[in-house]
């Protein structure tokens, strides 16, 4: 499985918090699934960070995704914008992108680890929670 991780799922996986879902937590410790990261969300954690709403610092969560087997980032690129649905907010539209994306271009199932509402009622990739 491939896991398009959100902003916050990613986060709080690196900081070991409490508010990821148990099941988004099994899910991502799953050694056998895929973590993509796309750039939004780096560039979220890093915006996050500077107004102190999370502990983690973009350099952490540069160095855990690069030093990590599992993870991929997954750039905005033309590919990305392409697909992206106008129904939902573009920070929301760029995971989803992604999620569609690589599940056109890899015979796995993709699914998008989040909390966002939006995404998870939006109906246009298979979610987790």
């Amino acid at each position: 499985m491939i896991l398009i991780l959100d902003t916050h799922p990613l986060v709080w996986l690196l900081e070991g918090s409490r508010r990821l879902s148990a099941i988004a937590r099994r899910t991502m410790g799953n050694e056998r699934n895929g973590l993509v990261v796309p750039t939004i969300c780096l560039a979220e954690a890093k915006y996050l960070y500077a107004k102190s709403r999370i502990a983690i610092d973009h350099g952490e969560v540069s160095s855990v995704i690069e030093h990590g087997d599992r993870f991929r980032v997954c750039p905005l690129n033309s590919a990305v914008v392409f697909k992206m649905p106008v129904s939902l907010d573009i920070h929301d539209a760029i995971i989803c992108d992604t999620a569609l994306l690589y599940d056109d271009l890899y015979d796995d199932e993709v699914v998008v680890v989040t909390k966002d509402e939006q995404i998870r009622n939006s109906g246009l990739v298979k979610t987790v929670w």
